[in-house]
């Protein structure tokens, strides 16, 4: 440590201010805006929002530190419009005038990585307020913690616009292949009979779970609407149902490879929430407003419906079918009626492999820019493992 320098508790230096478990029951698309742990690295905008009382005291406003407790443990400054502190995120609050605001958001980060890194799981990994309030931050002057945040933050300028160039590639990588995706099959669906999805595939609609029934502590994994991205399935570390429920809501559970689609919020700016359930929440159960779809028919291949879910096609019957007044909301009744074309099965396969041949090379850029981008923060890195050794120069 160097001179002049000191070690200091965060809990002698700020105290921490846990969310509150707010009712899923008024989760919607009006109302309050509500943060939850996904929100976080954005830290402008949520999905969720909240129509039920709430106390002043949980609205986070702009400029404010937030630290997600469950998965990965990360302190993140919120940005956006004034919203609620959900439970298992935290609000680093009344700090002590030793500490340097920005110096902490700096600082804290790389401590909670240890304590994610040496906490084990069964599930998802869990961080408590104590062991935030227990980290030990070497602390300079306050003079010297403002030039060390100035050096930090003007270095990051540089690199965080370099970063965004590297997201927007990857955005457009991606949409090259949505793009091919389209014209392939624009090109060839002209020529195949269409089916009811129904008679195709088992639509099963998720149960109404009671907020109550759902805990922190590992059970039976659920799939809710916040799991379902676009084309992406998102494992946020949320909440489980008991054990017992395996057995009592068994017609609820879902497989591994099976696709579900939200019914609620079903379109977003990035297009159709569908996605394709991971192998470590194979029997998961669903949860209301989500649909699970399987193919039970020879004729349909599974990664073929799901390609086709993901086109323009389908998300102009979602809107022909909702009111767009409001958060596009899909009926099981609407689903199940979808018009779904369907050619052979040689030349679904034949489709597949044209695609997988788009999706290489889609894939090769995004393999560019994410290997920018892991350089990028690993400079970061370097940059605040200087700094909080006491080695960074002007």
């Amino acid at each position: 440590m160097r001179p002049g320098w000191v070690r200091r508790k965060l809990g002698d230096l700020l105290s921490v201010q846990n969310g509150f478990a707010f009712d899923s029951n008024f989760f919607g698309p009006e109302g309050m805006p509500l943060i939850r742990i996904r929100d976080l690295k954005d830290g402008r905008t949520t999905e969720t929002r909240y129509t039920g009382e709430y106390a002043p005291r949980f609205v986070v406003s702009a400029g404010d530190f937030l630290v997600g407790m469950d998965g990965e443990f990360a302190c993140y400054e919120w940005k956006g419009e004034p919203a609620l502190l959900n439970q298992r995120v935290c609000r680093l609050e009344e700090l002590h005038h030793d500490l340097e605001p920005r110096f902490l958001l700096h600082g804290i980060n790389a401590h909670l990585k240890s304590i994610e890194d040496a906490t084990g799981y069964t599930t998802v990994k869990h961080l408590s307020s104590k062991q935030i309030l227990g980290i030990e931050l070497q602390l300079p002057s306050r003079e010297e913690q403002r030039r060390i945040v100035a050096v930090l933050d003007a270095a990051f300028k540089g690199i965080d616009s370099a970063a965004a160039n590297a997201r927007e590639n990857l955005l457009r990588a991606r949409e090259l292949y949505e793009s091919q995706l389209e014209s392939l099959f624009s090109t060839l669906t002209g020529n195949w009979p269409e089916r009811p999805l129904e008679q195709v595939a088992a639509i099963t609609n998720g149960f109404a779970f009671k907020s109550t029934d759902f805990q922190a502590a590992p059970g039976v994994k659920s799939i809710k609407i916040s799991n379902v991205g676009v084309r992406a399935f998102i494992d946020d570390g949320g909440d489980y149902l008991p054990a017992s429920f395996a057995k009592r809501h068994s017609k609820f559970a879902v497989t591994q490879g099976s696709i579900v689609l939200a019914l609620t919020r079903t379109i977003i700016a990035g297009g159709l929430k569908v996605a394709m359930v991971p192998s470590d929440f194979d029997g998961a159960l669903l949860n209301q407003r989500v649909a699970a779809i399987q193919p039970n028919s020879s004729d349909l291949d599974s990664s073929f419906l799901f390609a086709y879910l993901s086109t323009r096609r389908v998300m102009k019957y979602v809107m022909a079918k909702v009111n767009t007044l409001m958060q596009p909301n899909l009926s099981i009744t609407d689903l199940r009626a979808l018009p779904l074309p369907i050619p052979n099965v040689a030349e679904q396969q034949e489709l597949l492999a044209a695609l997988e041949g788009f999706n290489r090379g889609s894939k090769g850029l995004e393999s560019i820019c994410s290997r920018k981008l892991a350089a990028l923060n690993e400079l970061k890195q370097s940059l605040l493992h200087q700094a909080f050794s006491g080695r960074l120069s002007s």
